[in-house]
């Protein structure tokens, strides 16, 4: 039983690990999905079907909302 339990928790544990791996990764090499990574993971709502669309290219983003997506990304690349 206790051989399990540590397995489980290695397990977690290597998880972690390969995630903030991957998320230095993505700060070091490929800066653009690390900013996307940093302003979803501060997202508290899930999308709206507005989002959704937009994304899956469903739907054109107007001026405005591009505007808006452009300097939500400015200034999280800022902070970081």
């Amino acid at each position: 039983m206790v051989s399990s339990i540590l397995r489980v928790s290695y397990c977690y544990l290597h998880t972690d690990l390969l995630i903030l791996v991957l998320i230095n990764y993505l700060r070091v090499h490929v800066k653009t999905m690390y900013w996307l990574y940093c302003i979803l993971k501060d997202c508290e709502e899930s999308p709206t079907s507005d989002e959704i669309a937009f994304a899956s290219g469903k739907k054109k983003l107007d001026g405005n909302t591009k505007a808006e997506y452009f300097k939500k990304l400015q200034v999280t690349s800022e902070k970081h």
